[in-house]
């Protein structure tokens, strides 16, 4: 191998000749393009203007030397299959190219030609990062992603399409097509696309378009602007036509379905109101009431409406809310029961208003279903409804039919049932597909803003009946689907998995149960910058039918702030309904972006939930969740097992001797040693290793696998976390203790994902941006005429080329340039990107979350072939990993040992606070358990190095069982409580704040505690840089007020946003003084274990003492161990006592933003609708 000062060189020398501007007239262009505030350049193949020659033979067109024009065969464009272009060389160009190449072949050393002619590959990584990096490897050059590069890229995805589809219909109601009798419309002449409402907006469709397989969503998509024009001439034609007599009706005929327009004028409704023995329908699309035509937002199908599929009038018992039909003919209603036909906007959504319609004639839509779904009856918190149920499989709650419904005396329903359901296929209030109007998108808002989406229409359950005898078994033993007999049968895999799965749905479709599809107009009332973002107070206009739900708007919820074409997700703060037509919210926008607070201040702006898709979100987090077929070298399964009631795996070895090792200058402790061990030891199939904060388990996980990996350079390890922080943690402390770059490493993730999280989560590794530098190196040291080219840099090429990352005038192999001419599109790469990168860079230590490294193993062939190879998977913060996420972890990994690290004293995953409790186990922690229950070999790594001896002792004794300890030797001595004035010179410091909070919408703030917390900052700041503190509170409300008081730089956030980090000094705002004992939030043991593990030096715990007494559980105990000179009053502390003149000053500040909020809100725009 040759010295990386000589390979830099010759680095640098290709680098230079192949870069060098060609004395041809063809000069190579380059384009700039500026991603998150850096610049990369890229080349850009340059465009000829010499003619093309044809041939039959592209290839003997380009070889023939008799050719002295440019000439070649067209391809397609891989980004552009639409335009064909020209990929074609002179025999002059060439021979330069050939010439230039051999030129700066001959200046390289002898030693790296020969590796070169070899093909030797690993000389192509080494000095990748010496060239993006400073001397230590502290700073390195940021570079842009490549949107281009995801995990699915590859030439046959077959995996990948096994893994969109989550869950199918179990059964789609039988189409009859068009086997029925259909009516012809009059011809109007009136398909003409100019003739249409706002034709402008509606561009003719792409033929590369695909529309759904999906048939009911395909007729969705083929409802075209055309047909749309056709009803509205059928509705003016209508207004005044009378009903002369029933169409026959055959209520024996069987009830059919079809997708089959019964005319060129039939548009779909969907049903989406019961109400006296009717249904209200409304469009799907919103062109058909198109700001102009309110009646049309609601017509009545009733029992003298015809079913033209089924040749019969509908029967009201079979018909659902969600029922989509085709309808064909409308007519007023009979004049009796008719009333005027509204033309006034202010009236659309009231459905009293709306009682001119009647369907005449129409055809059902084929409903989708899935039979025999375990459901479970739940009731949402803060909320009326009562037959709500939650679903396996579905990603939403479903409602019982009308029919379903027990009377309202009953109080009691069904806890679980098997049930047949009905999914929606779509939602109501859609534009038409093509829907663009470009530069009239503000005229378009307002003409479809009164009749905009409202409707979230779930799924329905249309059948039901008590619990199958195997059903009921598989509820009552839940996921302990084991029994410790050393069996192992795919039957209790296969149970376990169901139930985990319905877990997973049931969170998630209580999180969807919260979800606004409507968009809302406000009015920007007030703009503050802080260390966080921006944060901007809106007042919504609340509609008086459908108004805004507290429960669907609180704090935590993301969002997105439209103005004009500029559209920025934020999170709400808090929230306030003022009951009067007025609903204020607080947002703050993301980080990342960075805007004039100008272009919103007391500007309108539209405000809407950030719209997911579910489905595809769980496919991201939890796949399909099959488990495959257990064989018994599946280690990943037998550890799986363990943790559902398997027997436990233990140590084989009786004794183990405690030894440490050295990674780089890092030297182990003895408990850190035995994790290398284990790792080394393959007949382990699984540990946990007990970290308690502050112990260093991610020095101990990475220098472990770093020595590992040495010792078995073959092998393959994953390092994986729950968040994106966690796994940047570890990526660092790669580049700390392997400075040499010994272990190749490489963090899996998309570009898409790479260009959301904030600069600061991007590391050296990210794939997105080195798989190219890697395939740019493979080009730079094979790009010579003289050398065979392999497979593979033939492959590289292509992909470079394609991707517009190299010009093709730059090659200068000819087989390399024959070989670019193949269409890329219809004739692939033999070698998929991935593959290249990994037979390139050859990594053996793979980072990324958890939901990366499945998707990328998953997704892709080539890795999804490869996935065996990974003998070790860390995961790091398994007590916030989810029972799903693991459970989908070991079913993409099966053969691979487990090593399990996390604190099952610290916060466990997200869970709904209203989950039911069968939920629990399906859903919930996991880790919690398997370390009680030791069902693997456990490491205690119970040295604690981050905090001050006497937090480390207090901690431990209140929250692990006096299991903790220092370091030997560790020293603490701090002076800035001295400089204080504190009392007490311990490390942690309960002040008494005597203060009371107040409701901030569907928060809670003090503002008296607010102000302490800010001068004792202040305080602090006179003595410690401000990136060294930090500000945690239990409640956003109290983040988003510190955070407009507290000097930039200084650290506010919530504690479940704090868990991982750490700080010098940490100020605890507890904020709660009312009803603290009822709080099980602020008193959970987890969250306040969290809360106080933070800092390196001091804490500072700001309460309410006289609050904490009654709160038996925590904190009270916590108090009696702490000594009474550690638990200085306010009074006692004059340098952060705020004055009452202070407090008022404050008080009034917000008062004063309240009152300039409200006269803005008279203002036009927030008045009531009507």
């Amino acid at each position: 191998m040759l010295g990386m000062a000589t390979q830099s060189g010759a680095s640098n020398n290709l680098a230079t000749s192949s870069s060098a501007p060609s004395s041809t007239p063809t000069t190579n262009q380059t384009s700039s393009t500026k991603t998150n505030g850096t610049t990369t350049t890229k080349a850009e193949p340059s465009s000829s203007t010499s003619t093309s020659n044809t041939s039959n033979n592209g290839a003997a067109a380009a070889s023939s030397s008799s050719c002295s024009t440019a000439c070649g065969e067209p391809v397609l464009d891989p980004f552009n299959p639409d335009e064909e272009t020209i990929k074609e060389y002179s025999e002059q160009e060439l021979r330069q190219a050939i010439a230039e190449g051999e030129e700066a072949f001959k200046v390289l050393p002898e030693s790296l030609q020969d590796l070169i002619r070899q093909g030797r590959y690993e000389i192509l990584t080494d000095n990748i990062f010496t060239e993006r990096t400073n001397e230590d490897g502290t700073e390195w050059k940021e570079e842009a992603a490549d949107n281009r590069i995801e995990p699915t890229e590859g030439r046959q995805q077959v995996c990948h399409e096994e893994e969109q589809a989550l869950s199918k219909p179990d059964i789609v109601q039988a189409d009859i097509g068009d086997n029925y009798k259909r009516d012809r419309a009059p011809d109007w002449n009136y398909s003409a696309r100019d003739e249409c409402e706002n034709h402008q907006w509606y561009p003719a469709a792409s033929p590369q378009e695909k529309l759904p397989k999906d048939k009911v969503k395909r007729l969705v998509a083929s409802e075209t602007p055309e047909r749309v024009a056709l009803f509205l001439r059928h509705f003016v034609n209508q207004q005044n036509v009378e009903e002369k007599e029933r169409l026959e009706d055959h209520p024996e005929n069987e009830t059919v379905y079809t997708t089959v327009p019964p005319s060129e004028r039939s548009v779909l409704y969907m049903a989406v109101e019961y109400l006296g023995g009717s249904y209200y329908l409304t469009p799907i699309h919103l062109e058909v009431v198109g700001g102009k035509r309110p009646s049309l937002h609601y017509i009545t199908l009733n029992q003298s409406s015809f079913d033209m599929a089924s040749n019969k009038c509908f029967n009201m018992d079979q018909v659902e809310i969600g029922d989509i039909f085709m309808v064909d003919e409308i007519i007023p209603n009979p004049s009796k029961k008719r009333e005027p036909m509204i033309t006034d906007m202010a009236y659309v959504d009231d459905p009293k208003h709306h009682k001119f319609w009647k369907v005449r004639k129409a055809a059902r839509v084929p409903r989708t279903l899935a039979k025999d779904k375990i459901a479970l009856h739940w009731i949402p918190k803060d909320s009326q409804q009562r037959n709500a149920y939650l679903v396996e499989d579905l990603v939403s709650p479903a409602l019982l039919s009308q029919r379903l419904t027990p009377p309202k005396f009953v109080k009691a329903r069904e806890q679980w049932l098997e049930v047949t359901v009905m999914t929606p296929p779509v939602q109501p209030g859609r534009n038409i597909r093509g829907y663009d109007p470009g530069s009239e998108e503000e005229d378009a808002l307002e003409l479809f803003r009164p009749h905009c989406p409202v409707w979230n229409i779930g799924p329905r359950i249309i059948e039901s009946r008590p619990l199958s005898k195997e059903s009921k078994e598989l509820i009552d033993e839940g996921v302990m689907q084991f029994s410790e007999n050393g069996q192992l049968e795919d039957r209790s895999f296969q149970r376990a998995a169901r139930l985990i799965r319905f877990g997973a749905y049931a969170q998630t479709a209580m999180v969807n149960y919260r979800y606004d599809p409507r968009s809302y107009s406000g009015f920007v009332t007030e703009t503050t910058k802080s260390q966080f973002g921006y944060t901007l107070d809106i007042n919504l206009k609340n509609p008086t039918t459908f108004p805004i739900q507290t429960t669907q708007w609180r704090s935590g919820t993301m969002v997105t702030v439209k103005r004009n074409q500029t559209i920025i997700p934020g999170r709400i703060l808090s929230v306030i309904d003022y009951k009067d037509g007025r609903f204020r919210v607080i947002i703050r926008l993301a980080k990342r972006y960075n805007v004039d607070m100008k272009f919103y201040f007391e500007q309108t702006v539209f405000v809407q939930h950030k719209s997911q898709d579910m489905e595809e979100y769980l496919r991201m987090q939890v796949g399909r969740m099959v488990p495959p077929d257990y064989t018994v070298n599946m280690t990943a399964m037998r550890v799986w097992a363990a943790t559902l009631g398997a027997d436990p795996i233990t140590d084989r070895e009786e004794r183990r001797v405690d030894t440490s090792y050295r990674q780089g200058d890092f030297t182990s402790t003895a408990e850190q040693g035995r994790v290398l061990e284990y790792m080394n030891d393959r007949r382990v199939p699984g540990v946990i290793v007990h970290c308690a904060f502050g112990a260093g388990k991610t020095t101990t996980l990475v220098t472990s696998i770093l020595h590992h990996l040495v010792s078995h350079p073959k092998a393959w390890v994953a390092y994986t976390a729950q968040s994106n922080m966690a796994v940047v943690q570890a990526v660092k402390t790669w580049e700390k203790w392997d400075r040499k770059k010994e272990v190749r490493a490489v963090r899996l993730m998309t570009a898409a994902n790479r260009d959301r999280i904030d600069n600061t989560q991007h590391t050296l590794i990210d794939l997105p941006v080195l798989l190219w530098q890697v395939l740019h190196a493979d080009f730079q040291y094979f790009n010579f005429s003289g050398i065979s080219q392999a497979p593979l840099n033939i492959a590289v090429t292509r992909h470079l080329e394609a991707h517009k990352r190299i010009a093709y005038r730059e090659i200068r192999s000819k087989t390399l340039r024959d070989a670019c001419r193949a269409s890329y599109k219809k004739d692939p790469p033999t070698m998929g990107l991935h593959e290249c990168f990994v037979k390139i860079y050859k990594p053996t230590l793979f980072f990324g979350t958890t939901t990366s490294l499945r998707q990328t193993f998953s997704n892709n062939d080539f890795m999804n072939s490869k996935k065996d190879k990974i003998s070790v998977i860390a995961v790091d913060e398994s007590s916030q990993l989810p029972r799903a996420s693991f459970t989908a972890l070991v079913f993409t990994f099966p053969k691979s040992r487990m090593f399990l690290t996390g604190d099952s004293k610290q916060l466990p995953p997200y869970s709904e606070t209203n989950t039911p409790k069968e939920l629990e186990d399906f859903a919930g922690a996991w880790f919690q358990r398997a370390f009680d229950k030791k069902v693997l070999p456990v490491v205690s790594i119970s040295t604690v190095f981050r905090c001050p001896p006497y937090i480390t002792k207090w901690l431990s004794e209140t929250f692990y069982n006096s299991t903790l300890s220092p370091p030997n030797g560790l020293y603490y001595e701090t002076n800035e409580l001295g400089w204080l004035r504190f009392p007490s010179p311990s490390p942690l410091q309960f002040i008494n704040t005597v203060s009371e909070e107040s409701r901030d919408g569907t928060s809670t703030r003090n503002l008296k505690e607010a102000l302490v917390c800010k001068k004792l900052v202040d305080q602090l700041l006179q003595f410690i840089d401000r990136r060294n503190v930090a500000v945690v509170c239990f409640y956003l409300s109290q983040v988003s007020l510190l955070a407009g008081l507290l000097p930039r730089g200084v650290h506010v956030t919530t504690v479940d946003g704090v868990q991982g980090a750490e700080f010098d000094y940490v100020v605890v705002c507890t904020t709660r003084s009312l009803d603290f004992p009822k709080s099980r939030f602020v008193n959970s043991k987890e969250r306040t274990n969290v809360a106080l593990s933070r800092s390196k030096k001091v804490t500072f715990v700001l309460a309410n003492r006289s609050a904490t007494h009654n709160s038996k559980d925590c904190w009270n105990k916590i108090y009696l161990k702490v000594p009474e000179e550690a638990c200085p009053n306010l009074s006692d502390l004059p340098a952060i006592n705020p004055s009452e003149r202070e407090l008022s000053a404050l008080a009034d500040s917000l008062r004063e933003s309240e009152h300039t909020y409200e006269r803005a809100s008279e203002r036009g725009p927030f008045s009531p609708r009507r």
